[in-house]
């Protein structure tokens, strides 16, 4: 995917995102960026970023012959920086740095919507699971049992939303009884 098909602002949604910038690694010039406040010295963190990203590319390049880079982690007392290298088609190879606040964000999801938001063929297929045939013992709370695969041309009545069933990865069933067990079970809780 190239990175003129992506909508930075979407990035902005992912927990804990402060700012996304892209930048060209040669020119280390930005080319996007979208934010949610002002950053502190804004170009200073872009050409930086671009020159980490490089040199870690460049280093996953010579341990591991015919690899490419993933994902470079680099963690502050009050930041997460994620950065990715990324193709572009005016600038070649650009890198895009999502920065995250440390006391709200969760690391590894972070990561794995960056990736697909840079990448949705990272999703990959989902993968088929065993259901478990073990009924709950009375007043436990619920488990969630996937769905037996049923016929192909059988509709569902509603679709998830795509978010959710790309971390799901399967069908599943909520009916009145299990929804009211779940909700007596947080009111124990609480």
């Amino acid at each position: 995917m190239w990175i003129d098909d992506v909508v930075w602002k979407d990035a902005l949604r992912i927990t804990g995102a402060r700012a996304v910038i892209v930048t060209a690694i040669e020119t280390r010039t930005r080319l996007q960026m979208a934010t949610v406040r002002d950053l502190p010295d804004g170009d200073s963190v872009t050409a930086l970023a671009a020159g980490l990203a490089e040199t870690a590319a460049e280093l996953v390049r010579l341990t591991d012959s015919g690899s490419t880079m993933d994902d470079l982690v680099v963690t502050g007392p009050t930041w997460f920086h994620v950065l990715r290298t990324v193709r572009s088609q005016d600038a070649g190879g650009c890198v895009a740095h999502l920065m995250l606040d440390r006391r709200t964000a969760n690391l590894a999801m972070a990561r794995r919507e960056f990736r697909h938001l840079l990448d949705p063929a990272a999703r990959g297929p989902a993968r088929e699971r065993a259901s478990a045939t073990a009924k709950p013992a009375a007043g436990a709370l619920p488990r969630r049992t996937p769905a037996a695969p049923g016929p192909a041309a059988v509709a569902a009545p509603h679709a998830s939303p795509m978010w959710f069933t790309s971390l799901v990865g399967e069908p599943f069933e909520a009916d009145r009884r299990t929804l009211r067990r779940v909700r007596d079970g947080l009111h124990r809780l609480a």
